[in-house]
């Protein structure tokens, strides 16, 4: 292999444009023993063991340089608690997403890679869900550090009212005998859709409407029967690959139903009928060479291909 060498070094300027790094000569372990003529502190990238390896004159043998993880790439899921519901749907709990291949809320592309400095501490805050009935409430917002998801909004607070604003808005309802019409609260941008409206009702019914969700809008509200409430279903929520399984997260609340099921624990999802919205859930994704396996509030430890991912379904802490 030929070999450039540098005889005046005053002429070699490694000054970048910040566009791109300098390489180093890259070479297998074969390629480096078949050369010849080496100078004493030469310097090659061994390709063979990932390793930057210089050569010392005096010992005529090479000498990997040991180094350590100072930085790293972090993907993330980010997913604040679900809006409480009275009759009309709560909205889901904002979702946040990096993963490549991975949509974020409100159908977006994922943001940008997230780069962690090795000995430094990562707050996590996992959101609860919002209360329902009468006190109905917003879900809580969920965090990884700067990574900020808000809370679900609530179903609309007052009979004729629209829905509160949040990561997905909440629904709207109508009452029947004014034959009005509510708009659902508004999501925000990518992170959730906003709560379906309610476009009026019958003299004999209410019209209630579903919660926003991550991957949809609430549906506009549906009349009562005689028989039940048949309120509007919730916004579609998303499913991500940063964990290996096909769960749908952060839903939109079904509205107005008298038997909408209780939501997926820890999914982020907003409440139907009378119920709390569920809790948010932080999932941080890294190479498994990286991972520092120091952390606080217990997340759930699991292994993807390479890769370590954690699953906090309560507020802690990553030291990367």
């Amino acid at each position: 292999m030929a070999i450039t060498k540098i005889t005046t070094p005053e002429l070699f300027n490694l000054q970048s444009n910040n566009t791109e790094g300098t390489q180093l000569p890259v070479m297998t372990r074969a390629e480096r023993i078949a050369m010849t003529g080496m100078s004493n502190g030469e310097l090659i990238f061994n390709s063979t063991t990932d390793s930057v390896e210089y050569y010392d004159l005096d010992a005529t043998a090479w000498y990997k340089i040991d180094y350590e993880i100072t930085e790293y790439e972090i993907e993330y899921l980010v997913i604040a608690g679900g809006g409480g519901a009275y009759y009309s749907g709560g909205g889901g709990g904002g979702y946040r997403t990096n993963v490549s291949t991975d949509t974020s809320g409100r159908n977006s592309s994922a943001e940008p890679a997230f780069a962690v400095v090795a000995g430094t501490v990562y707050t996590i805050i996992v959101g609860s869900g919002g209360t329902g009935s009468y006190n109905r409430s917003n879900g809580a917002n969920s965090s990884f550090e700067s990574i900020i998801s808000l809370g679900g909004g609530a179903g609309s607070p007052l009979w004729n009212n629209n829905g509160l604003p949040g990561g997905s808005g909440g629904g709207s309802n109508v009452l029947g005998s004014s034959g009005g019409t509510s708009s659902g609260g508004a999501g925000t941008t990518g992170q959730g859709y906003q709560g379906g409206a309610s476009l009026g009702s019958t003299p004999d019914g209410d019209a209630t409407s579903g919660g926003g969700g991550a991957g949809g809008v609430g549906a506009a509200a549906y009349n009562y029967s005689g028989s039940g409430w048949l309120g509007a279903a919730g916004g579609a929520g998303l499913v991500s690959s940063i964990d290996g399984l096909s769960l749908t997260r952060a839903r939109g609340g079904q509205g107005g139903t008298s038997n909408p099921g209780a939501p997926t624990a820890n999914s982020g999802n907003g409440a139907g009928w009378v119920d709390g919205g569920a809790d948010g859930v932080v999932i941080i994704r890294m190479k498994s060479t990286a991972y520092s396996g120091t952390t606080t509030g217990s997340p759930v430890v699991s292994i993807v291909g390479t890769d370590t991912v954690l699953t906090y379904n309560s507020s802690g802490s990553y030291t990367a």
